[in-house]
């Protein structure tokens, strides 16, 4: 019995590894860095400000591009947010000291995936998964079991995974971690005898989530709906002195980091971004009940909508919310209803102001709601909702594998040139039809090439066979096969696989074998 056990354990942690090999993407690591101008470089830039100059002149990170970004009295500054580059900072000062450390020894390297872009990629990966293990121990605190891989496949497929896997360079992992830490710390404080240290903890928490995107003001309500979670009433922890002295030190911190950066204080995103009166020009010359047409209609199309709709590609975002509206509704407990569904009205209300998925995968302004979704979920299930389960996690694996299959083929592929999205806008970047792009894209045998040969696990594969056979063997053997490999992407994928060090690639394995076993230990404790 004891060595099913360990032979099960043996399996899952290897199904894991399998599996996060696979989604872990090539795309935006393959490169020698992380050039101007964009939001990947902006978010990249603070963090490289940090460990290579430890100061606040961006000169360095913006030379030759200042006035592409924010540019004001001579100031210049990236438009993305601190605080994403804040967090990922230690993983990008770990880089540059291997690699430091190689040339100290002359230890012969290539600029390509280097270890300074390769350590900061895995720092999204790393709080992606720091997340799931921060909400494990949030219920653990309420006492609800929760497999952990199930808060992995709810997490995964809300859309956070892309962006933790492939576009590592974005800011909705750190924003779901944020969001998590102060929901954790708010935990912690109400449920704690001695809370008086996570009183200090929840306004830094804050204004970590704030500094990583001041938009999400929702955070600031986080310890309400805490309380109203829980059902605590013998503590407040606004009238706490050291809650009160932290989130006074919090404030000065914020306000000496804005001047640093951006040479002014400014509580307003739209300073920051270059950007102005876009919530007037919304209202302008439009009647009230066309706002409540359009809005509602557009309601449905985020909800149910092929391009991107959160009920197939990010469904716990539609079953938490609609799970506690169900259940508070039925207990008449309308006022906590309201606050706690003020996250959902928030995002939603950026998605509808602006129309659009916002250019990459999913309606990605959402995705920060995703922790916040999981806990709703779970908080408010009883016997009733468990009957819609199995329809969640069967939607969730649709979702999740929908991440491998985005841009595979020119059914999933957002356009170069304008279109018109769902929302009637003409815009670029947008795949209308991505749903039934996805499903037809499943039985394209090119989708599930492109979907190997831009994962780590096709590199190791690749690595591998480059030791027995030349480039010109692998190409012949393939084309026996009838795979279309002279394409020059192909070609060019091959090269760069030559590129790679085995070095680079057993420490990918290492830390995806070191999680996958975590995860797998974690999961056979419940």
């Amino acid at each position: 019995m004891k060595n099913k056990i360990q032979n099960s354990k043996k399996i899952t942690t290897l199904l894991l590894l399998v599996a996060f090999l696979l989604f872990f993407k090539i795309d935006f690591r393959f490169a020698e860095g992380i050039f101007c101008c964009g939001d990947d470089h902006d978010y990249y830039s603070h963090a490289s400000t940090l460990v290579d100059d430890f100061d606040f002149d961006y000169s360095n990170q913006l030379k030759g591009y200042e006035t592409r970004r924010f540019n004001l009295n001579d100031k210049i500054a990236p438009k993305g947010f601190f605080g994403s580059g804040l967090l990922a900072a230690p993983f990008l000062l770990v880089g540059s000291l291997i690699e430091n450390i190689f040339n100290y020894f002359n230890v012969p390297q290539n600029n390509f995936m280097n270890y300074r872009l390769l350590m900061y990629s895995l720092s999204a990966t790393s709080y992606f998964f720091a997340t799931v293990f921060l909400l494990l121990k949030i219920f653990e605190l309420n006492k609800i079991k929760v497999p952990i891989l199930t808060i992995l496949l709810l997490f995964g497929s809300s859309g956070v995974g892309y962006f933790a896997f492939e576009r590592f360079s974005m800011t909705h992992v750190y924003e779901a971690f944020t969001t998590t830490l102060v929901f954790y710390f708010s935990n912690k404080y109400y449920l704690s005898k001695n809370s008086n240290y996570y009183a200090i903890l929840v306004p830094l928490s804050v204004l970590l989530g704030v500094l990583v995107r001041m938009t999400n003001y929702y955070i600031f309500l986080i310890p309400v709906i805490v309380k109203l979670l829980i059902k605590t009433k013998n503590k407040s922890i606004y009238k706490n002195t050291y809650f009160l002295i932290s989130s006074s030190l919090s404030i000065l911190f914020f306000m000496y980091l804005s001047l640093s950066i951006y040479g002014l204080i400014s509580f307003n995103p739209e300073t920051l971004y270059g950007q102005s009166g876009v919530l007037r020009n919304y209202f302008s010359g439009i009647t009230i009940f066309d706002l409540l047409y359009q809005n509602i209609k557009n309601i449905l199309i985020v909800i149910f909508g092929i391009e991107f709709g959160i009920i197939w590609f990010s469904p716990i975002l539609f079953f938490g919310p609609l799970l506690v509206s169900y259940d508070l509704f039925r207990k008449k407990e309308i006022f906590k209803l309201f606050i706690i569904l003020i996250p959902f009205m928030q995002c939603m209300a950026i998605v509808l102001l602006w129309r659009s998925t916002a250019s990459s995968y999913g309606f990605r302004y959402l995705f920060s709601l995703a922790p916040l979704a999981i806990i709703y979920y779970f908080f408010h299930r009883n016997n009733n909702t468990r009957k819609v389960e199995k329809i969640v996690l069967m939607l969730s694996f649709f979702s999740l594998f929908s991440i491998l299959f985005f841009e595979t083929t020119l059914l999933t592929q957002l356009s170069l040139e304008p279109e018109m999205n769902s929302f009637g806008r003409n815009i670029r970047y947008v795949e209308p039809n991505y749903l039934v792009g996805y499903v037809l894209s499943v039985f394209k045998i090119e989708s599930y090439l492109k979907i190997f040969t831009t994962s780590f696990l096709g590199v190791i594969f690749f690595k591998l066979l480059f030791l027995l056979l030349s480039q010109s063997e692998i190409i012949n053997l393939l084309d026996k096969f009838g795979l279309p490999v002279e394409n020059e992407d192909f070609i060019n994928f091959l090269y760069e696989v030559g590129l790679v060090s085995f070095v680079k690639i057993l420490l990918i394995i290492i830390y995806f074998y070191f999680l996958a076993n975590l995860l797998t230990r974690k999961q056979n404790t419940l």
